[in-house]
């Protein structure tokens, strides 16, 4: 999921810190 931290599916739970859900998935 390195490749898709940024669309990483986390990003709905955390949009304004994508950063550091990337970081955790």
């Amino acid at each position: 999921p390195i490749k898709n931290r940024t669309k990483s599916p986390a990003l709905r739970g955390c949009p304004q810190r994508r950063g550091v859900c990337a970081r955790v998935y």
